[in-house]
């Protein structure tokens, strides 16, 4: 748009920020047998993947990215005793570009959050509960961050994103590896339950340009990933559509 004033010209320019990021995730393997027929007890620890994509969405460049994923890791027995029942082993990110990238193109933090501290989304963590009938619910236990019972650690990834990439769309991956600690788990907490669903939740959003960030907010796109433990065989079976729901919520 362009105006005339005394004989000056000016030219306006509106300047549309139209970029954005989406995350999303899956778990390499969506169910475990926790208990070995084989011994007649359960598995001491099991390790498991849970895989979280950074996509950009829009047509205005980005230069980085944050992406946050907090994981169950342990749990509040009582009021003075806190025993841990997962672990993060090792985190990898996965760039879909074609250069040869390097530690520095990439920064993750691991941090301990407790209740007081976890910023969740409950509404998306609320889905697995609310999609299962009441019999299932109450063979389960939730391993997830909106139990009060439950501290997190708190994986927050900075990106930064590739000029070029094989797939334009897609920023990069990052793969949690985790360990169960299922021994440490109290008897007391598992007792007449024989599903556990351990769930994490992702969330990621654009940290520069600024302008960028500002207009996706605070207001984080979300997801949850779900791994299912099985336990021993109860009276009534497990229906086939639980095992489906553990693959991405």
């Amino acid at each position: 748009m362009s105006t005339t004033k005394k004989g000056i010209d000016s030219v306006i320019i509106n300047l549309v920020v139209d970029a954005t990021v989406a995350v999303t995730g899956q778990a390499k393997d969506t169910s475990y047998s926790y208990f070995s027929t084989s011994e007649e007890k359960k598995i001491g620890t099991i390790q498991f993947d849970h895989i979280y994509g950074v996509q950009k969405l829009g047509i205005t460049p980005i230069q980085q990215a944050i992406l946050i994923v907090l994981v169950p890791t342990h749990l509040r027995k009582s009021k003075n005793e806190i025993v841990e029942i997962a672990r993060i082993n090792a985190t990898t990110v996965k760039f879909f570009d074609s250069i040869n990238r390097n530690d520095n193109d990439y920064v993750c933090q691991i941090e301990r959050v407790e209740e007081k501290g976890k910023k969740i989304m409950e509404r998306d963590s609320n889905i697995l509960t609310q999609s299962l009938n009441v019999t299932l619910k109450n063979r389960a236990l939730f391993l997830t961050c909106e139990n009060v019972a439950i501290d997190c650690v708190n994986v927050t990834c900075l990106i930064d994103v590739p000029k070029e990439s094989v797939n334009p769309s897609v920023i990069a991956e990052l793969k949690l590896t985790i360990d169960f600690l299922l021994k440490d788990v109290p008897d007391d907490f598992t007792t007449s339950k024989d599903i556990i669903y351990f769930v994490s939740n992702g969330s990621a959003m654009i940290t520069h340009p600024s302008r960028a960030g500002g207009k996706s907010g605070m207001r984080r796109n979300s997801t949850l990933v779900s791994t299912q433990f099985l336990g021993t065989p109860v009276s009534a079976p497990v229906a086939s559509w639980v095992i489906a729901v553990s693959v991405l919520v």
